[in-house]
Order: C-alpha cells, then structure tokens, then sequence
C-alpha cells in the first residue's frame, strides 16, 4: 500500500505543529504529504513553508470550509491510499506509516481504532468489523479510515452541504448505496483532537445530531430513521440515569442502604437453603 496523507489547516499554528512533529518523526519515509491551509492569518504559513523539504505539495487559500479542504487534498494526490490527519491530530507510533503501508489489503475503506482526546479525556474508540452497524448508531472518524483514491472517483468528493456531516454522508453514500468494499485493522495509529474542531460534541453537539438525521433521511426511510431516532433518545435517558446513579453512589447514606439490602439479600438467601 502507497499513502498520501492530507493536513487541513486554518489559523491552528499550535495544533500543526504537534501534526508536522508527528509525521516528520516517522521512520518511513515513503509517503506523500498534502498540506492544505485555509488563508491562515496566523503564523501558520511560515510553519509550513519552515518544513518544505518534507512537504510535496501545499497550498494557501481561501475555501469553503473544512471538506471543501479535504477535496483539495485529494485531487492532489497521487498515492493509492488517502489518510487525512488534521491540524491537532497525529500519530501515537513512529512506525505508524510503516505499518500502514505493509497493509495488503485493497479494499476501499480500511478502518482502524482511533485515540480520541476531547475536553474531558483521552480514550480509544474501537471501530470494529461491521461499519455499517456503527454509522447507524455514531460516526466514525476520518482520522481512522484509509481512503482508497479511486473511491472518490467512483462516489464522488465530499459534498459541502453540512458544517460538520459531510464525511458522514460520504460513508453512510459509499457503504450503502454504492457497496463499496472494507477491511478493519484492529490497531490505532492516531490520536485526533476533538477538543476544539467543528466537531467536537461539546460545542457542535446539536448541529451534528441534527445534519445526522438529516442524511439519514435522504437515504433511508422514514421508518428506519425513527428507530434510530427512538434508539438514541433511550440511549440519552440511560445516560442521564447513570449520571444520576453515581452522584447517589457518592452519598455516604445511600452506600449504607445498599450495604443494608445487601446484607438483607445474603441473609434471605441462607434462609431459604
């Protein structure tokens, strides 16, 4: 497998920096790189220009937003396979390109577990073998998927109708209407930073639900989407519950009470032996 990987950037100096680190320390060195900045007015562009001798292709301009970016990236690419890691995000191994390359799948969508870190933690996201499941319950990180190019030939480049769902329409397009092929990878590469993207959940929660739904319902039915609609709103009311469970678990009076009907529970048991 041969890689192109795609940075988008807009005024995020700092995060570019953590991203040149990660991919200028990887001891492969057989990959392409594509930088593409929005018209940073920040010091981002002599960043870049700082690590030309790395960078094969770059470019600083005005755009329509973070996927209209991303097509950019891709119709500059040359290499078999398309990874996006953004501005903030980068690779936990130094290896990680070279063991992404060894890969000889050839499938279009290759997915991987990704290390996500947002505002309250860092944890692994599993994306495991059947991503059709799991588009119909969540999204799926682009920082986690291998992109095979002629897939974007084949589907088409990321439409620019949503502020934050277009990578999703474009799986949600590629998996169930044109049955592309995928593989999983059981492993994680990445950790990408959702702690200030427009994605990120805190911020953008109710946008991102809401262009969810909305490409949902242009590809499935009415019905099915009402089910997963349904799904959600008990898988929020179980959270809540769970929210409410541990702050009593921190009342000392209600630990007792459990520990009484514990003892109760025991004591009932040993009478009816």
């Amino acid at each position: 497998m041969n890689l192109s990987i795609v940075t988008i950037n807009y005024n995020n100096k700092k995060g570019l920096a953590k991203t040149i680190e990660s991919v200028t320390n990887q001891e492969f060195k057989d990959f392409e790189w594509i930088v593409i900045d929005g018209g940073s007015t920040d010091e981002s562009v002599a960043l870049i220009q700082d690590n030309l001798t790395h960078i094969d292709y770059w470019v600083s301009e005005k755009d329509q937003g973070i996927y209209d970016a991303m097509n950019k990236g891709i119709k500059a690419s040359t290499r078999d396979y398309i990874l996006f890691l953004n501005s903030g995000d980068f690779f936990i191994l130094n290896n990680a390109v070279k063991l992404m390359t060894n890969f000889k799948y050839t499938e279009d969508l290759i997915f991987c577990n990704i290390q996500i870190r947002s505002k309250k933690e860092v944890y692994q996201q599993i994306n495991s073998s059947d991503p059709k499941q799991i588009l119909l319950d969540r999204m799926i990180c682009h920082q986690a998927i291998l992109h095979k190019r002629s897939l974007f030939t084949h589907v088409g480049l990321y439409s620019l109708d949503h502020k934050i769902a277009d990578d999703y329409e474009f799986l949600i397009k590629s998996l169930f209407k044109y049955n592309c092929t995928h593989n999983y990878f059981p492993y994680c590469f990445v950790e990408y930073d959702d702690t200030n993207g427009i994605s990120d959940f805190d911020t953008n929660g109710t946008q991102l639900q809401w262009e969810r739904l909305s490409i949902l319902k242009n590809y499935f039915s009415e019905y099915l989407v009402n089910k997963v609609t349904q799904q959600e709103s008990k898988i929020d009311t179980l959270l809540k519950i769970k929210d409410v469970h541990d702050g009593l678990l921190k009342s000392n009076i209600i630990k007792c009470a459990l520990w009484l009907i514990t003892l109760k529970k025991l004591f009932s048991i040993k009478r009816d032996k």
